[in-house]
């Protein structure tokens, strides 16, 4: 059954419809009167508007302001600042309400009233036609700069050398202005070169010296690891070539103050020869078996230019740390080592420097270099990174009942290839500890040595399963002898065996 109607409703809808009916025949075009509003501005906020502090306390010029925006008919978008005077400065743009700025005093002040403004921008882009702002009494601080002691150069270097510069300014690296660099003046300004702001605290230069024609020594510097940053080197004057030079620097920050000079000294020596002679033998020996190499070159016309590498102390088959005597960056170090066309390298043991050679010597390789090594083998680890370089593939280690080997006194160390230039040498001295050496592929032995095994009831036999004891790589560019040739003598000199080995097959030579 269906419910009967509302009484109450029927009687209003009559009601509203006719309300209805009487407002939509009063809507007609211009019958609202009044004015549209205008939209307000916003209004902006800082957090510290006035500052009352005792005439001997300023604020360092980095400072962190924060401040707040309002709209009354809308919403504020961000904020425009901008530093002193705003009628000749741009007003900068941020959605920040926070920031850190190092404010600007004027050159040659130490100490200036700095004033920060900052209004607020609506939704309508209008601005605040009042800016907040806040007058600070700002002190400039000095900015700082030093050498660093992990990238110096040694007390002689050649013609490549790195150098670390560290920055520092309170005020933030912001505020630095210019480093400088200068070569043994720092009184003439004329001998200042820029080098270009670091992006952090610090600063590795590599210099290279280009030329030294009729006493005047130029050099490229180059920053950071690689040698091509910046794509025009600096190139500072005033070195000296056979003589002790001093670098200075200086950093000027924005306000034109100017750090205390750094400085750091030491020797650059002139390259005399195409042969570098890299003595790395730390024994006590050391000093009486590099003269025996040095009589070996000479007695062939060769002089070598020397560096001592042998800082540093292996023990225990620990390898020795890169030596100190090189650049302190890999590619500065290849750079180096590729300033001689020929390298000799002598060393007491293969834990020392020769473990780092594949990475210093890709430049030299690169540019033709040939190699000779005199360093006696010895037992190494199935991983060792000489594997990757030296043209061997194993050293032979004593198995079963073996305890050692040893190459006797007066045995033969002769040419494995038919060649009448290579002499036949005698083994002065017993050595014991040797390894015979098994070449890797494509390298030829050139001498074989008269290996002996002792087993552990202690007697001595023969071994004949191998005896390579000098070889030379597939590349013919690497010579290497497993067994210090001062050791070597008999009826031939062994100056004759170094000019086969060094002036004969890998073409040693002083002449230009």
């Amino acid at each position: 059954m269906k419910a009967a109607p509302n009484l109450f409703m029927l009687r209003l809808v009559p009601m509203i419809c006719g309300c209805l009916l009487i407002a939509l025949s009063g809507c007609r075009e211009g019958a609202l009167d009044g004015e549209q509003l205008q939209n307000q501005p916003p209004q902006t906020g800082l957090s510290i508007e006035t500052v009352n502090l005792p005439e001997d306390i300023v604020f360092s010029s980095r400072v962190e302001l924060t401040w707040w925006g309002a709209d009354p008919d809308g919403y504020v978008i961000g904020y425009e600042y901008v530093v002193n005077d705003p009628s000749t400065q741009n007003w900068s743009f941020t959605e920040r309400t926070d920031s850190t700025f190092v404010l600007p005093i004027s050159p040659g002040l130490d100490q200036e009233d700095v004033t920060f403004y900052v209004r607020a921008v609506d939704n309508m882009m209008d601005v605040d036609p009042e800016p907040a702002r806040v007058t600070l009494p700002v002190k400039n601080s000095k900015p700082k700069i030093q050498f660093s002691s992990t990238h110096a150069p040694s007390d002689t270097t050649y013609y490549v050398f790195s150098l670390g510069l560290q920055v520092d300014d309170p005020d933030g690296l912001e505020s630095l202005q210019r480093v400088e660099i200068a070569f043994n003046d720092s009184t003439s300004n004329a001998e200042w070169v820029d080098v270009p702001l670091p992006e952090d605290e610090s600063i590795l230069l590599t210099g290279v010296i280009d030329s030294f024609e009729s006493g005047d020594v130029t050099a490229s510097m180059y920053l950071g690891q690689a040698l091509s940053t910046p794509q025009n080197p600096i190139t500072p004057k005033g070195l000296r070539l056979d003589a002790q030079n001093t670098l200075y620097a200086r950093v000027t920050d924005q306000s034109g103050s100017v750090s205390e000079l750094a400085s750091f000294s030491w020797y650059i020596k002139s390259k005399q020869s195409k042969v570098l002679l890299l003595h790395d033998d730390d024994s006590n020996q050391g000093q009486e078996n590099l003269q025996k190499h040095l009589e070996f070159l000479r007695a062939n016309g060769i002089n070598p230019d020397l560096l001592t590498i042998n800082d540093g102390f292996a023990a225990g088959g620990a390898k020795v740390s890169v030596s100190d005597a090189f650049p302190k960056n890999s590619l500065s170090r290849q750079r180096y080592l590729a300033q001689w066309d020929h390298i000799y390298w002598l060393s007491n043991s293969l834990d020392r420097n020769i473990t780092y050679a594949q990475s210093l010597l890709g430049e030299f390789f690169s540019e033709g270099g040939t190699l000779f090594i005199s360093i006696p083998t010895k037992s190494l680890e199935s991983d060792d990174p000489l594997f990757q370089f030296l043209p061997f593939k194993e050293l032979v280690r004593p198995t079963g009942i073996q305890n050692s080997f040893r190459l006797r006194s007066n045995t033969l160390v002769e040419p494995r290839i038919m060649d009448d230039a290579a002499p036949t040498m005698t083994l002065s001295t017993t050595r014991l500890n040797l390894y015979p050496i098994v070449p890797s592929d494509g390298a030829r032995t050139l001498y074989d040595g008269t290996f002996y095994v002792q087993i552990i009831t202690g007697q001595v036999f023969p071994y004949t399963e191998a005896s390579s004891l000098i070889v030379e790589s597939a590349e013919r560019n690497t010579i290497y002898a497993g067994i210090n040739l001062a050791d070597l003598g008999g009826q031939v000199p062994v100056s004759e065996l170094v000019n086969y080995l060094c002036i004969q097959r890998l073409r040693f030579s002083d002449e230009e």
